[in-house]
């Protein structure tokens, strides 16, 4: 019985706390700060279905990872199997395709198509790295970019 007694306690003292400040104005509440934001960087994120996928996927970011292992991008590689081509695989990076090929269900195929990938994505990154450099962001915030 005091157990309950105890929960019940507590219960009502962590209620009494939010009301406290669900009756706040909203002009009080601060907005978000860029510091206050968390952002993980360096993913290669896995959005493939089938065995070569996971293949081109594995040899893919094993030479993002020897080549660049300090990456701030993330970037995700997009497969779409197709009973034509094989698969269907794309890599993006902010919503931008940078690399797209057809890959062929031979097992050999997936790691020459990853470095050819790897070359083409990290030009890719540069050069969008290089333009960030001289873009003017004078009246542009964090999100409008």
């Amino acid at each position: 019985m005091r157990h309950w007694l105890l929960c019940l306690w507590l219960l009502s003292g962590a209620l009494a706390a939010n009301e406290g400040a669900a009756n706040e104005p909203i002009e009080s509440l601060q907005p978000e700060q860029e510091s206050d934001r968390i952002e993980i960087g360096g993913l290669v994120i896995d959005r493939t279905f089938t065995r070569f996928g996971q293949v081109f996927y594995h040899h893919f970011s094993r030479l993002r990872e020897d080549d660049d292992p300090n990456a701030r991008e993330n970037i995700t590689i997009h497969e779409r199997p197709t009973a034509r081509w094989g698969s269907l695989i794309w890599i993006t990076h902010n919503r931008k395709v940078l690399f797209r090929t057809a890959l062929s269900p031979v097992r050999s195929q997936g790691e020459a198509a990853a470095q050819q990938a790897w070359a083409q994505v990290s030009e890719a990154l540069r050069q969008q790295k290089v333009a960030n450099l001289f873009m003017d962001t004078f009246d542009l915030e964090h999100d409008e970019l």
